[in-house]
């Protein structure tokens, strides 16, 4: 188990990604990445397309950030869930 202010875990297949509540969790390679802790977290060899689920608390918005630095896009308030290209994310900020 890994900490990011949660932990990882192998998925199990799903039609919307399992995801404990206060948490935003998302699926790459296999992987599933559960976020609790608010900051900026820098991400490493993220490709493929996998799914995501913003299961925060009411309202809170997680944000991805490209090479550069700069936000490249956001999910919806949460609840809310969806699918994703990792392939440009190279760090996030749950809340």
């Amino acid at each position: 188990m890994l900490d990011f202010g949660g932990f990882i875990a192998k998925s199990a297949t799903s039609a919307q990604l399992a995801c404990p509540y206060q948490y935003l969790c998302m699926e790459v390679r296999g992987t599933v990445f559960n976020f609790y802790t608010c900051g900026l977290w820098t991400v490493e060899n993220w490709y493929g397309t996998g799914p995501w689920n913003n299961n925060q608390t009411k309202g809170t918005v997680a944000k991805f950030y490209g090479q550069s630095g700069k936000e490249i896009w956001r999910t919806g308030p949460a609840p809310v869930s969806g699918s994703a290209d990792w392939a440009p994310v190279w760090s996030l900020r749950p809340c």
